[in-house]
């Protein structure tokens, strides 16, 4: 998960859900209960201050990107995903992070990803890990499963390096 990567423990992941989305907080700055290292951390990801979103659902994920019908990312309201917009290099693109209970959830929501992409979805590979696709306006996503995380990059205006020569 993004707070366990960045070397935060698992109860700051519960802070931050709570600051965005029961507090409404709109900039991390503003989230006063988490240390001011661990925002700045947050920030230098490259997140775009304001842009934090949780996703429970279908409908929240409908507000970020339309990767399927109905739950494709197999969430049940149960589960949460935070997005973001992040800024690298002068490129924005959002970025979307799924921790699920266990690495068989996560493999069994990405393999229900990849069998009900959205049709104006192209896949351009496929394997039993990662999902590259472009979309409608030629822009490129990635998903990647690794253990119990789905992480999902979109906006890309390249296709990524591993998948160019599949285009």
């Amino acid at each position: 998960m993004l707070v366990e990567s960045l070397g935060g423990p698992r109860f700051r992941a519960r802070q931050l859900f709570d600051a965005l989305y029961r507090q409404r907080h709109r900039a991390l700055d503003d989230i006063s209960n988490l240390p001011k290292s661990f925002r700045s951390r947050l920030s230098a990801q490259g997140m775009v201050a304001g842009s934090e979103r949780l996703v429970r659902g279908p409908f929240g994920l409908q507000s970020i990107y339309t990767l399927g019908e109905g739950d494709v990312l197999q969430l049940g309201g149960r589960i949460v995903g935070v997005a973001a917009d992040v800024r690298d290099q002068g490129v924005e693109r959002t970025r979307l992070v799924v921790v699920y209970p266990d690495g068989a959830a996560a493999a069994r929501a990405f393999e229900n990803l990849r069998q009900h992409l959205d049709s104006y979805l192209k896949p351009v590979t496929s394997r039993a890990t990662r999902l590259v696709f472009r979309d409608f306006e030629n822009k490129f996503g990635v998903a990647t499963v690794n253990a119990r995380t789905i992480e999902l990059t979109f906006h890309l205006a390249k296709a990524p390096q591993d998948s160019a020569a599949h285009r």
